[in-house]
């Protein structure tokens, strides 16, 4: 399908969907394969509380001059924007990347190890933006694309302070914003800090975890306007991060370098995408062990192999209360002896098992 008065761009097959329109693989001259985001003006308008459409085709397009200049390799890149007048869609043509990590983390966190690669690339593109003076303001896992194994930041250009407040009321996004965002609705290179704390957050834990998280804080999506209320309330009551759980396995100075991302105070924060980049080399962030895990109904297994021996470790659910068993055990086809490091004799709280899953995760260091 071609686009209303553009001669060198097909549009194919479907392959995503987003707040404002679809997502096309698509071709076009002479870049071949790429990527088609099709916005629809009046959804936007509608969506961001603005009564002109033509405003955000405007704006999207004194972006695309910008967006073009903003070339890097953890950066997705930017060909061009076009309007379709008849349809009122604007289209936003970028490089072809695999999907977000938003699906990477469906069934639960990404490795340590993975984590750690994909957050140094996308430390690598907010660097390159925040170098050239630019404010990314839509920072989540599904705005971070892999292709190739390389991570890339895409969507930036696509909101600015004037309708950041609409934008954020959107499931996903909201607890994104910082809280001086929530009340000033002024966005800076800090607040992008705190959206990539958020963001990593999510990719260490996983999204079935986050899930439970949100319910736990009193945010239920269900109910979009009570849901809102009650995000924006906890991030200006102060101490969000504090706040937020961490599956046992994720290692305390992942958890101090997110919290530090996520302070409450601006001046506290990493001050921009840079000294963020410098902070995950100089801290050591730990990338090992990094466990395999799934998150299935109320149950969460942890699976290694080390040397000659697979250790596993498993929350499982028995509503109200929980079990926990913690082994290793030689791989199939080798000999050696089972071994429990750590198991519950009778079901106890989550709190409880949690902290007896942290404390077998913190004796494997290796």
């Amino acid at each position: 399908m071609p686009v209303e008065g553009v001669t060198d761009i097909e549009l194919l097959a479907q392959i995503g969907k987003g707040q404002f329109g679809l997502v096309h693989r698509a071709t076009m001259r002479p870049h071949g394969l790429v990527a088609a985001k099709e916005l629809d003006c009046d959804v936007m308008a509608k969506s961001l509380g603005t009564a002109d459409w033509a405003v955000l085709r405007d704006h999207l397009f004194a972006e695309a001059e910008t967006l073009r200049k903003a070339a890097h390799d953890h950066v997705v890149r930017v060909f061009s924007v076009h309007y379709d007048g008849p349809k009122k869609h604007v289209y936003i043509i970028t490089e072809l990347c695999d999907a977000g990590l938003h699906a990477a983390i469906k069934n639960g966190p990404l490795p340590l190890a993975i984590s750690r690669k994909y957050v140094r690339h996308a430390l690598l593109g907010l660097e390159a933006l925040h170098g050239r003076g630019m404010i990314h303001r839509d920072l989540k896992p599904a705005n971070i694309l892999t292709t190739g194994g390389t991570a890339k930041l895409s969507d930036f250009g696509l909101v600015t302070d004037n309708l950041v407040a609409g934008y954020a009321s959107q499931q996903g996004y909201l607890e994104h914003l910082a809280p001086e965002v929530i009340t000033s609705l002024r966005t800076s290179t800090k607040s992008d800090v705190w959206a990539m704390g958020m963001t990593i957050y999510r990719l260490l834990n996983g999204e079935p975890w986050y899930a439970d998280v949100q319910a736990a804080l009193g945010i239920d999506w269900t109910d979009p306007p009570a849901a809102i209320h009650r995000v924006k309330y906890l991030l200006s009551a102060g101490k969000f991060a504090a706040r937020l759980p961490w599956m046992p396995h994720v290692p305390d100075p992942w958890r101090r370098f997110i919290r530090k991302a996520m302070s409450d105070q601006p001046a506290k924060r990493f001050q921009h995408g840079g000294e963020m980049l410098t902070a995950l080399s100089t801290l050591a962030l730990p990338d090992e062990p990094s466990w395999d895990c799934t998150v299935a109904g109320g149950n969460i297994i942890w699976k290694r192999q080390k040397e000659t021996r697979e250790e596993i470790a498993e929350l499982k659910s028995v509503a109200p209360l929980y079990d926990f068993h913690a082994i290793s055990q030689p791989l199939p086809g080798l000999k050696g002896r089972r071994l429990t490091h750590a198991t519950s004799k009778k079901s106890v709280s989550r709190k409880a098992a949690i902290a007896a899953l942290q404390a077998f995760f913190a004796t494997r260091t290796t």
